[in-house]
């Protein structure tokens, strides 16, 4: 009998597999950490803290999830996003619906809004004060 060699990928195709699998599963984490931590997002969350609209509705303190579903354009002075953020707070779950612009390394919120979970209606809570901006990092 003769002893067919297997090749090298073959022998090894799970380590491979695993490998493939922790690059991605790092490059997610890593985006989402990106997008959570960037000025932006910490402007949305700011802003809704501060609002008695929803602070009556989730309680106090609040607290965002870790993933939620983000499209950003950035080019280096200027970009577009829209994301949703859900967050939680002792009375309850919602969500906060963003869309936000960066002019001149400036963020600016067009639009912030709040829905609870179960309900449908939608809170803007940028009516309330003055146009919302970020200022760009030093």
């Amino acid at each position: 009998m003769e002893e067919t060699r297997l090749g090298w990928f073959r022998t090894h195709r799970n380590l491979v597999l695993v490998v493939w699998v922790g690059l991605g599963l790092l490059a997610g984490i890593y985006a989402c950490t990106l997008v959570r931590t960037s000025d932006v997002t910490k402007l949305a969350i700011v802003t809704a803290v501060s609002n008695p609209v929803v602070l009556e509705q989730i309680g106090s303190p609040m607290e965002t999830g870790w993933l939620f579903p983000a499209k950003i354009a950035l080019r280096r002075d200027s970009g577009h996003t829209r994301f949703s953020i859900p967050i939680s707070g002792p009375r309850g779950r919602g969500t906060l619906h963003t869309e936000a612009l960066k002019e001149a390394g400036v963020w600016r919120l067009v639009m912030l809004e709040f829905r609870k979970n179960g309900s449908s209606d939608r809170i803007d809570l940028l009516t309330s004060g003055a146009t919302q901006r970020a200022a760009p990092p030093q």
